[in-house]
């Protein structure tokens, strides 16, 4: 799906996916570490899937810089 938005090179390739379960649902992190990345581009695709996919950032889980009950 990023491929196809151009939000990520056709090379591009994810090095670690993380889980993690916050009440009932599941989630991935996935680190964006790559300057292949049009961030932009992905702030409105992560929107425009909030709905069906409950697409967050990691920052959304995050209180002043920390994790509490979350181990990633």
């Amino acid at each position: 799906m990023l491929k196809d938005e151009n939000i990520i090179s056709k090379d591009f390739s994810f090095e670690k996916v993380y889980c993690f379960k916050n009440q009932d649902l599941i989630n991935l992190a996935f680190p964006l570490n790559n300057k292949n990345i049009n961030m932009s581009k992905l702030a409105i695709f992560r929107l425009k899937i909030r709905y069906d996919f409950g697409a967050m950032w990691l920052s959304d889980y995050i209180d002043n810089g920390y994790l509490e009950d979350i181990k990633i």
